[in-house]
């Protein structure tokens, strides 16, 4: 696949961890003390200079760097901090120093994921080990953690175990489409239909598409404009011997997955 979808996952998890104390306050619905906000702020530049640490690493690619890209990310993070030392001393209601909070979160992180959308990733067809389950199903999380604006997922076995697995951490605001067959308890609509009707509560747009089984054989995943095909069920992946590949992004194989889609059901 790509160590620079590994390295990636790991960006984002670490921007995540970043920013908790600063969200957990921005949200809070009881007052946060002066002494929480001082705590925020002085732990913040340190872990700052860590976390630019590891997106100096991501940004170079096959030897090439990203200057732009990370002086960006990093000229963000270093406003962002300002913000934090500024606001602090802002005069002003409590709430409202919490919505600007929340506001410079925001701004924060849509100006860094930007960035980071914008370094390459090259896939490359891999072979998983078998008895590789969790360092396969982070291989796949790795694929799936980069999606922004769609997730499409073809699997006549489709197993609720997906949910938990990949769908935990994406993104709410991407448009999610699993596709799947009737199926009985343990797999496909029958078996996916409750949590995925939670799920969809949650996300801007997620559906489950029932198709016949006929039309259905190959598994693949479509994250935004790329396609992978994955040999077993993700839930399954890294049991045995475990292709998970770049397969045809072509118009013609973009309209292939597309018209499947349309041959089918909305069920959820």
């Amino acid at each position: 696949m790509s160590r620079k979808a590994e390295d990636r996952s790991l960006v984002l998890l670490h921007l995540g961890t970043l920013i908790a104390h600063a969200c957990e306050l921005a949200e809070r619905s009881t007052t946060p003390s002066e002494q929480e906000y001082r705590v925020l702020t002085a732990r913040f530049e340190p872990d700052l200079c860590k976390w630019e640490n590891e997106v100096s690493t991501f940004v170079t690619v096959g030897g090439v760097r990203f200057a732009n890209e990370y002086d960006q990310i990093a000229a963000t993070g270093r406003r962002f901090y300002k913000f934090l030392r500024a606001n602090l001393l802002e005069a002003g209601t409590v709430e409202s120093r919490q919505f600007r909070l929340r506001e410079a979160i925001s701004t924060f992180t849509t100006e860094v994921l930007r960035c980071i959308d914008h370094i390459p990733i090259e896939w490359e067809p891999r072979l998983a080990a078998a008895k590789t389950p969790f360092t396969t199903s982070m291989m796949i999380g790795d694929a799936i953690s980069g999606a922004r604006e769609r997730l499409d997922y073809f699997d006549r076995y489709l197993d609720p175990d997906f949910f938990p697995l990949y769908l935990r951490r994406l993104d709410r605001s991407v448009a999610v489409r699993l596709v799947t067959t009737r199926g009985d308890t343990k797999y496909g609509v029958s078996a996916v239909r409750a949590i995925a009707q939670l799920a969809a509560q949650e996300f801007r747009s997620l559906q489950v598409v029932e198709c016949k089984p006929a039309d259905m054989h190959d598994r693949n995943l479509r994250v935004d404009h790329t396609v992978f095909h994955l040999g077993p069920s993700a839930n399954a992946a890294g049991r045995y011997p475990t292709n998970f590949n770049p397969a045809d992004s072509s118009a013609n194989g973009h309209q292939i997955l597309d018209d499947l889609i349309a041959s089918g059901t909305v069920v959820v």
